[in-house]
């Protein structure tokens, strides 16, 4: 413990240096604990999607692919590729975006029964008047349907809102 003297006083005052470290405990395991959140809230808020441009196929030879096209928030255009030739063609049109997703998942489990299940791969072309969310709502039917390698395909027309 440090003593002070002030000039010619023979009585001597303690200084108290001790730090109370409670209140850094405390701040220190709330950072501790949002970190470890957080964390997790990233986990599992993650979609994996691939860019389509680039210079690698992402479709082996004699594979299918499924390209998407989301016209409107109402309407959108599927087709069955193999080989960059198009086996299947179908508009889907629904006043809902429930409607939309069950008649997507139907052609969706179509074009699938028709490649013998070899369909694994989806492109999805948005339309600038598409929200953002009937994108992902379109994406997560496919998924449900076992198209696991989505792809969005930056067109540069316009912005995915």
């Amino acid at each position: 413990m440090a003593n002070i003297t002030e000039g010619q006083s023979s009585s001597k005052r303690a200084l108290v240096t001790d730090v109370n470290l409670v209140p850094f405990i405390d701040l220190l395991s709330v950072c501790i604990c949002f970190l470890l959140i957080t964390a997790v809230w990233v986990h599992l808020g993650i979609l994996e999607v691939k860019q389509s441009q680039g210079t690698s196929a992402s479709v082996q030879k004699g594979g299918f692919e499924m390209a998407v096209t989301l016209v409107n928030p109402e309407t959108v255009r599927m087709e069955l590729r193999q080989n960059n030739r198009v086996r299947r063609k179908k508009t889907v049109v629904g006043k809902s975006l429930d409607q939309l997703q069950g008649s997507v998942a139907k052609v969706a489990q179509k074009f699938r029964s028709f490649s013998k299940s070899k369909l694994t791969t989806a492109l999805l072309t948005p339309n600038q008047s598409v929200d953002y969310g009937h994108l992902v709502a379109i994406m997560d039917t496919l998924r449900r349907n076992e198209i696991t390698n989505l792809g969005v395909v930056a067109t540069g027309k316009g912005v995915v809102r």
